[in-house]
């Protein structure tokens, strides 16, 4: 047509098309439908499988089920666990959450949610227990990794720990990957990921699928399921395969392992074996080694304590499973219990580093399935101002070789005092943290390295004129020598006790002699009556040289004009309860007839400044602290601001001492023989403590500080975690006018379980000081600050421990009180050697006391 012509009217009537209708035929009209018909089938066909297909994506069933996430060894210190209770504060190792995580079903933000699984098996924790309401048996909450879409990122969290008390956000994430929207985890970038320590810190997540399709994803060392999971082989040529993909493998010449020389921790372990069912126990893909055999202290064989190695997310631990009890819980009794207790185990739910983890290895590489080959350290100190795993210590294997060169003499050989010097308190330190363990036998060398350092420091005092260095030797050496005399006769010989007296004539000498230092003697009146009794005593000695008397002789004359001020004090071990004064006590049967014998189980005497309670030794600076008076002005509520309560309490005591002009102290206690089914005495053991400071005024402040910062810990520290209770009037009146600012403590012991319940007699086991009764007495004798704590034996056939033998005129703060009176008096200066008929003994030396009253017992002087 054409639109544009020069006529209009020939453009608007010209023909362009013609239409003609008919009339349609029935059978056309078929086809029609037809098409129609197939096409709608073929719609929906398309439909159903896109909505099948949509379904099973929405729930995940096109990505993985079940993954591995292995997460570095990043700590958190201060990982806020929240509980029905409140708040708690833990170490977190993020590694301790290794392991495999499974869809639990759930959708999060249109992505699927995994959900943490067991160490044991790789199955879903048991959501019943033999006993909730024991810490021991407590169930497991698992951790899960799941998209969070405030964040844009994949987490992993858990709903019991947050990042601060007032965290309430709804994505409480404790590691988060970069910013993504990939629906599949496993397309996640590994790197990049953020952790929480407190502040955020960069790592990385390792994330594996667990499915298999062919026996290659099983690594050829097991069969791939139809569900996608590898069945492993077992005892296949002698070995036998773990893990999701059969990559752990153990070969059956590796089932004992053997590590270091005799008194190892664990000299030879073998793999957990269940009651001989020929299952490998395993915890994380890795078996779990029980000690069997081995010579020396401790023996783990089964009737006695347990040691079990297992393995953590990324080190070994050593964990010492029963404190004692003399029960073997891996025996048919207690099968239920044990059971639940290895097959739900969790490294930071059951809380692996504890006082009863004894060795730690380094970190294991993702192919180390054996401890073979991997250096372990033994715990020493613990606490906040050391690593998270405390104070380590090179494992046995090193103390051996100590050992082996003192008794060589090898340590003589090395040129130069200095570099002795560092040898030997390198073994020391190392004896120390072995004899923790309970092999006496290393005191031998203990007390050898002692006396050998305290000789090398009589030569650097000589050569060094530093007014810092010679004062850091003396004090040290005095205390060398002091162990090594208080260590005779089981550990030391007497020629070794005579060199020792030498040496701290020689250090008192030596400083009295030095004008550099001559401003320090008035704080040496101690030091100076110490040594002038161990001159009269080297003089008197039959079987000391001639340079040795010749030395006492002259020391002796120079010194005898040393008299100390009356206030002064010299020694406080008078202080302290001897077996008769304790026998005196109503209410206790500590050597009444058919009793168990009482015996001194430590001993720490005439300290200058706080000790650690576990060893004796020092109690150090809080980090960057050079010296105490940096903080000695600072009060309880601030050192728990600064410090945490934990910390608090620790470097409280060191800045009060300071600060209310502490002279000195000791500690010291009392044990009844006997493991707990022998354990039958009304008291199992007594700790008795003393401060004393120069006035009453200052013992009274001292006294005041203690106690409140204790109760800033919940009671921990000086009240034992014991709550205060009400003394009764009557009680008030019996007690010995010389008592004041008394504070009396006392728990609520757990019901004891019926001889008959297997399951509770396990548990008391376990945690027996909950079943106990326990008295804590705080007060203030004169300038003496003391504290005495008392609890009852595990078997008291002797009858219970009640409060009333704490009161009365022969209760025990009154035989306490009256015992500091006398010696603040002047007037107990030896000790009272009871029944025995023998003469008074003297104080200096404890192990004559030993001999001369046998009832009791031996006398241990555990320094370390």
């Amino acid at each position: 047509m054409r639109m544009l012509s020069t006529s209009m009217k020939e453009a608007t009537t010209r023909r362009y098309f013609r239409t003609e209708f008919r009339r349609s035929t029935p059978g056309r009209t078929g086809h029609s439908f037809f098409f129609v018909a197939v096409y709608l089938f073929n719609l929906s066909v398309l439909l159903a499988g896109k909505i099948y297909v949509s379904v099973r994506q929405a729930n995940g069933d096109y990505q993985c089920k079940s993954i591995t996430a292995r997460f570095r060894e990043d700590i958190w210190r201060e990982a806020i666990v929240v509980s029905d209770q409140g708040y708690e504060v833990r170490v977190l190792a993020y590694s301790y959450f290794n392991g495999v995580y499974v869809q639990d079903g759930n959708m999060h933000n249109e992505r699927p949610v995994y959900v943490e699984r067991r160490k044991f098996d790789g199955t879903e924790f048991d959501k019943t227990s033999p006993n909730p309401e024991d810490p021991y048996f407590r169930m497991k909450t698992p951790a899960r990794i799941q998209y969070c879409n405030s964040i844009g990122a994949w987490v992993f969290m858990h709903e019991n720990i947050r990042r601060s008390r007032d965290d309430n956000s709804d994505c409480p994430w404790l590691l988060r990957s970069e910013e993504t929207g990939v629906f599949d985890i496993e397309e996640v970038n590994q790197m990049n990921w953020e952790v929480w320590q407190g502040v955020i810190e960069t790592t990385d997540v390792r994330i594996t699928c667990n499915e298999c399709n062919d026996n290659e994803d099983c690594n050829l060392n097991g069969e791939c399921k139809r569900d996608g999971s590898c069945d492993c082989s077992k005892d296949i040529d002698g070995r036998t395969f773990l893990g999701p993909h059969c990559e752990v493998i153990l070969k059956d010449n590796c089932r004992t392992i053997i590590g270091g020389k005799s008194r190892s921790v664990c000299i030879i372990c073998q793999f957990f074996d269940w009651l001989g069912s020929g299952q490998v126990w395993e915890a994380y893909n890795r078996p779990i080694y029980k000690y069997n055999l081995g010579s020396g202290n401790p023996s783990f064989d089964g009737t006695d304590d347990l040691l079990l190695l297992m393995y953590s997310g990324s080190r070994w631990f050593g964990l010492h499973f029963i404190d004692g009890a003399g029960v073997n819980i891996f025996t048919e009794e207690y099968r239920e219990s044990t059971t639940y207790a290895i097959k739900n185990y969790h490294a930071f739910w059951d809380e692996v580093y504890t006082m009863s983890t004894i060795v730690v290895s380094d970190p294991v590489p993702r192919t180390g399935f054996t401890p073979v080959g991997v250096d372990f350290f033994t715990i020493g100190e613990r606490g906040e101002q050391f690593g998270p795993f405390g104070k380590a210590f090179q494992h046995r294997s090193n103390i051996d070789a100590i050992e082996a060169r003192v008794r060589s003499g090898e340590l003589s050989e090395i040129d130069g005092a200095r570099p002795c010097l560092k040898e030997c308190t390198a073994g020391i330190d190392l004896l120390k943290a072995g004899s923790a363990l309970g092999s006496r036998e290393v005191l031998d060398v203990l007390s050898q390295l002692r006396l050998r350092r305290a000789g090398y420091l009589n030569t650097i005092m000589k050569e060094d004129s530093s007014h810092t260095v010679i004062l850091a030797a003396s004090t040290q050496q005095f205390e060398d020598s002091t162990a090594v005399i208080d260590l005779a006769p089981a550990h030391s010989t007497p020629e070794m006790v005579r060199c020792a007296r030498h040496n701290r004539m020689f250090v008192v000498d030596y400083l009295k002699n030095s004008l550099k230092v001559h401003s320090l003697m008035p704080t040496f009146i101690r030091e100076k009556k110490i040594a002038l009794e161990d001159s009269k005593i080297q003089l008197a000695d039959p079987d000391a040289t001639a340079e040795q008397k010749a030395f006492a002789a002259k020391f002796a004359a120079d010194l005898k004009d040393v008299v100390s001020p009356p206030t002064e004090i010299s020694t406080i071990r008078p202080a302290f309860l001897t077996h008769s004064d304790l026998s005196q006590v109503e209410g206790l049967n500590i050597g009444k007839p058919k009793s168990r014998r009482a015996f001194i189980a430590r001993n720490y005497m005439d300290k200058n400044l706080p000790v650690l309670m576990s060893d004796g030794s020092p109690k150090p600076l809080p980090p960057g602290m050079p010296s105490v008076d940096r903080f000695a002005s600072m009060t309880p509520s601030q050192l728990v601001q600064y410090y945490g309560p934990v910390n608090g309490i620790f470097f409280g005591e060191h800045a009060f001492w300071k600060r209310h002009s502490g002279i000195l102290l000791g500690k010291h206690k009392w044990e009844a023989e006997g493991d707990m089914e022998l354990d039958t005495n009304t008291c199992s053991e007594i700790w008795d403590m003393r401060w004393v400071l120069k006035s009453t005024k200052d013992a009274k402040n001292f006294c005041k500080d203690m106690l409140e910062i204790s109760r800033m810990g919940e009671n921990d520290g000086i009240l034992d975690g014991l709550f205060k209770v009400g003394v009764k009037s009557s009680e008030l009146a019996s007690l010995d006018d010389r008592i004041e600012e008394l504070v009396f403590c006392s728990n609520k012991p757990k019901k004891r379980p019926a001889h008959t319940n297997t399951q509770g007699k396990f548990m008391m086991s376990m945690t027996p000081t909950a079943y106990l009764q326990q008295y804590t007495a705080v007060f203030v004798v004169g300038r003496c600050v003391v504290k005495t704590y008392i609890i009852e034996g595990y078997n008291p056939t002797q009858g219970k421990l009640e409060r009333s033998c704490m009161f009365g005129p022969k209760g025990l703060l009154n035989t306490v009180a009256k015992t500091i009176t006398e010696w603040l008096d002047g007037k107990r200066t030896e000790f009272d050697v009871g029944t025995t008929g023998s003469k008074s003994s003297s104080l200096n030396n404890l192990n004559s006391i030993a001999k001369a009253l046998p009832s009791w017992g031996d006398v241990l002087y555990d320094y370390i």
